[in-house]
């Protein structure tokens, strides 16, 4: 079955209206609530308040990607670990 020419809706790159208004209530919801919160954790004990601060990390630090190389059959790999001195590898 061939594909058929886009026909109307969102251009391309055009972000969901619904998912732009319910992250800025969300938004809002933080905005207002933010002092509860902050209240609230400072009463966590310290399991939950690690668990807390975990859970939201995601949010704020992106997930790196695993990276593996894999090694030529023939030869290798030589890994030089510098100081930034001005001495040159051997």
């Amino acid at each position: 079955m061939e594909k058929r020419a886009k026909a109307g809706g969102r251009k391309a790159g055009t972000p969901n209206k619904v998912s732009v208004d319910l992250r800025y209530s969300v938004q809002l919801l933080l905005t207002d609530q933010w002092p509860e919160f902050m209240r609230r954790l400072s009463h966590l004990d310290d399991d939950a308040y690690c668990r807390v601060v975990c859970s939201l990390l995601p949010y704020v630090i992106p997930k790196q990607k695993e990276v593996q190389i894999t090694a030529p059959e023939v030869g290798g790999f030589r890994f030089v670990v510098s100081d930034n001195t001005d001495e040159q590898p051997t």
